[in-house]
């Protein structure tokens, strides 16, 4: 009774995370990480991407450019490969970040993830995510999560809206931006 009763509690702890830093991910080489690896940061931009969508070549510019405008201030970007949406990251992990790399992704890219199936199978971060931002299901690639440095999620944009047009939010939640 006592192991189910541990069980259960481990459950509904992986459910109700507090924070971004609450989670374990898969890299691309299948290897685990803690997202608390990333503490010390003052903002994250997750991105569910894909390497053969109409928005792919405009948002991994804009990624790029931001990253490298922000990341000594504390931005760092998340990007989270998902084939959830018309087959468009059909690849293998080594494929998309031989990808990312041609696209000068200097951000963490991890393994593929399933970020908006319709049964059991999504990742319990993108459920997280979700729920945090209120939104029930992501409608495509390239849905843009922003948390703050104590890992909460303040800001969401789907796939419309760009990651330029989020570039103020991004400054404010760095903060104290000499520019």
């Amino acid at each position: 009774m006592l192991l189910l009763i541990l069980i259960l509690s481990l459950n509904v702890l992986r459910i109700y995370s507090s924070s971004l830093f609450d989670f374990e991910v898969a890299k691309a080489d299948g290897n685990m990480i803690s997202l608390n690896d990333y503490k010390g940061k003052k903002a994250f931009l997750i991105v569910n991407v894909a390497s053969y969508c109409g928005y792919t070549q405009g948002h991994y510019n804009e990624m790029k450019l931001l990253y490298d405008k922000y990341k000594d201030y504390g931005l760092e970007i998340l990007a989270f490969p998902c084939n959830d949406f018309g087959q468009q990251e059909p690849d293998s992990n080594e494929q998309i970040q031989a990808f990312c790399n041609a696209k000068g992704a200097e951000y963490p890219v991890f393994g593929k993830l399933k970020c908006n199936a319709n049964d059991n199978t999504v990742s319990s971060l993108y459920n997280w995510l979700m729920k945090e931002a209120g939104i029930e299901r992501l409608q495509w690639n390239f849905n843009k999560f922003l948390l703050n440095e104590e890992g909460k999620v303040i800001n969401y944009s789907p796939q419309s809206i760009s990651v330029i047009q989020m570039e103020n939010i991004i400054k404010e939640t760095i903060g104290n931006l000499d520019l």
